[in-house]
């Protein structure tokens, strides 16, 4: 065996050697004497045995014990233990997402009948408000079943979204938000560009030569239209802003939001694994692998991704009032966000 083997009997199999004798012994048995010597003078015994491992697998899956009845009962047993612990501070949580996602339902509702008059930025922004409730919904449900690692990975992403939306809005510019919606041709070239050149190692089809021609020719008109920078960075679509290339860092300065940044640094521990990943299973200086595989949430680790994604939901939300509310209604309209907010913020402090 390799010295670097450590070799745990039974690691997948219960019994596996056990288990192999006899069905060699049984193999045996069912042979006469001339057809074991024969079997043994051309090395058969190996070939009959090739076997087993499949038949071993196919057997074990076909009569596994999971229920996944009682596998989801116990994920639903958990979720509601964690509500219970902490049902104020859940409860409104949810109630600010549900209160945007009720006014971004009214507002997809009631402008149907004027989308066409809709300016490209108004309609990028609506989705784009869409997408960060559905995020914000994502982080809920993890808080609940008390991953807030995960939770802290898409707040970062749910972050960038923001970012964008803040810009495109604020900005208020239509050729601007058009570079943003075709820059989006320049992902599905590298994605496509990615597919063709790995596809081998999963034994799947290439793609066509056709799409690929596609794909090559509009990345290379959007570089002829804008320049090298636009399909270079990711954040190309915003070059004009500052006069060169473009980072997010410089997009969030110009929002003045870097009073996030902190948080956002800390999520993408989570996203980019580095040592500092473990820090929400350590035990004084030690690792507890147990916690990997516990799913209980503590007030401590829900105070950031709800508090961070409430002033998201906040920044997000109050275009949209200023943008769809009657004058008369808006101050109104606003302080309702607010005082939500205030009351989460306010459970979030309170003692256990």
């Amino acid at each position: 065996m390799d010295k670097n083997v450590i070799g745990i009997k039974d690691l997948v199999f219960s019994n596996f050697e056990d288990n192999y004798i006899e069905t060699l012994l049984t193999i045996l048995e069912s042979l006469s004497a001339e057809q074991i010597f024969r079997t043994a003078d051309a090395d058969g015994f190996e070939v009959i045995m090739q076997g087993y491992d499949d038949f071993l697998a196919e057997l074990t899956l076909d009569h596994h014990n999971l229920n996944i009845d009682k596998f989801v009962e116990q994920i639903t047993v958990s979720q509601k233990r964690n509500i219970n612990r902490h049902r104020q501070q859940f409860e409104n949580f949810v109630l600010l997402i549900e209160l945007c996602k009720s006014i971004f339902e009214i507002v997809i509702d009631r402008i149907s009948k004027y989308k066409n008059d809709l300016s490209e930025t108004l309609k990028v922004a609506i989705s784009l408000y869409g997408l960060i409730l559905r995020k914000a919904n994502q982080i809920f449900l993890l808080l609940m079943s008390g991953q807030e690692d995960a939770a802290m990975a898409v707040w970062r992403s749910l972050y960038e979204t923001t970012v964008v939306y803040l810009v495109l809005v604020t900005e208020d510019d239509e050729v601007l938000t058009k570079k943003f919606v075709e820059h989006s041709d320049i992902g599905r070239y590298k994605k496509a560009i990615s597919y063709q050149e790995n596809h081998k190692s999963f034994n799947f089809p290439p793609l066509e030569d056709d799409v690929i021609l596609k794909y090559t020719r509009r990345r290379d008109a959007l570089k002829n239209k804008y320049g090298l920078d636009f399909v270079k960075s990711d954040y190309g679509w915003a070059n004009d802003l500052f006069g060169h290339k473009t980072t997010f860092i410089m997009l969030e300065s110009r929002l003045a939001l870097e009073k996030f940044r902190p948080y956002y640094k800390f999520c993408s521990e989570y996203v980019h694994t580095n040592f500092a990943s473990f820090f929400s299973f350590k035990e004084g200086n030690m690792i507890n692998l147990y916690k990997f595989d516990e799913f209980n949430i503590t007030r401590v680790s829900i105070v950031d991704p709800m508090q961070y994604t409430a002033s998201l939901l906040d920044e997000v939300t109050d275009f949209i009032l200023w943008r769809f509310s009657m004058p008369k209604e808006l101050d109104a309209n606003r302080f309702l966000i607010v005082r939500t907010f205030n009351r989460l913020v306010e459970s979030l402090g309170e003692e256990e």
